[in-house]
């Protein structure tokens, strides 16, 4: 990934954006709000800073929650296609991730200074207008926002290509250090 990558992320919808390169933004500023505790989808082949597939807040024993509100983890697992023994979900804490930040696009969980910033303002506000769904209250999908389906979601980062990913609903099933 490239520099150009994650500025054209700062000007996708917010389901893409925190889905496909801020999803560590997200889980983070979620935990501050709801003292969430952090969990990280680990390719397990993968040599570090790389191998954070995604990063979200654990909610109960069988759900997450991300952006796109809570989720049912295993389902969320087979729907992207993380499957056991390369893949598997780790409990994290902030120190935990410290070793896949990066400040260099390419892998890892980018964490430039200005980028953290244009992206953690756009969390807050998401968290401020949908808070009943990130705390639990309403368990129903963030409205207007999207889970891509596997796979189609890296069309959207081939920027000379016409091609757009098709959109699903989401699921319903009941060394930088960041500031926050």
């Amino acid at each position: 990934m490239t520099i150009q990558h994650y500025e054209n992320l700062l000007v996708e919808r917010d389901d893409v954006l925190f889905l496909h390169g801020a999803c560590h933004v997200f889980a983070l500023a979620l935990r501050e709000r709801f003292s969430y505790s952090l969990r990280m989808v680990r390719d397990t082949t993968a040599m570090l800073p790389n191998g954070a597939t995604h990063v979200f807040c654990h909610f109960d024993a069988s759900r997450g929650v991300d952006v796109l509100g809570l989720f049912n983890v295993a389902q969320r697992l087979r729907d992207e296609g993380w499957l056991p023994l390369r893949y598997e979900i780790v409990a994290v804490t902030d120190s935990d991730l410290a070793a896949y930040y990066t400040g260099v696009p390419g892998g890892g969980l980018y964490l430039e200074p200005s980028f953290v910033a244009k992206v953690k303002g756009r969390a807050v506000a998401l968290i401020d207008q949908f808070g009943d769904h990130y705390c639990g209250q309403n368990p129903h999908p963030v409205p207007g926002l999207h889970r891509l389906h596997q796979g189609d979601w890296r069309a959207i980062f081939d920027w000379a290509s016409a091609v757009r990913p098709t959109i699903l609903e989401a699921d319903d099933t009941s060394e930088f250090v960041p500031t926050f």
